[in-house]
């Protein structure tokens, strides 16, 4: 899903070398789920509407919680899970080690335009 999402905003250039990947365990009680009745009826527009950015914002600034599971407006069945790092509960994420973005350059044939 990552992937997807970095092809979509990706979309005049190549990945930027120093991409890294890792994984994130989180405990469910860190998560906030925003569902899809809870989204403007835009929401899934490109350019993303400010109506997108004021939900998280006031998430944010709201501070309930350390994790926000949004749904993925590329995929809609999937999700994005938005994290606080200013939060209290932030500590109690567990991240890995970060490894090389290593993925196959045919993935990103024809996302540069020139």
């Amino acid at each position: 899903m990552a992937t997807l999402e970095i092809l979509v905003q990706l979309q005049a250039s190549a990945p930027i070398p120093a991409y890294s990947v890792f994984t994130v365990e989180i405990p469910d009680a860190l998560v906030e789920e925003l569902a899809k009745e809870d989204l403007p009826a835009n929401w899934r527009a490109y350019p993303s509407p400010a109506s997108n950015r004021a939900l998280g914002d006031g998430w944010i600034a709201s501070g309930r919680s350390a994790v926000l599971q949004t749904p993925s407006a590329m995929i809609t069945h999937e999700h994005n899970f938005l994290i606080n790092p200013e939060h209290k509960d932030f500590v109690r994420l567990d991240f890995s080690i970060p490894k090389p973005f290593d993925v196959d350059p045919r993935v990103f044939q024809g996302t540069a335009r020139t």
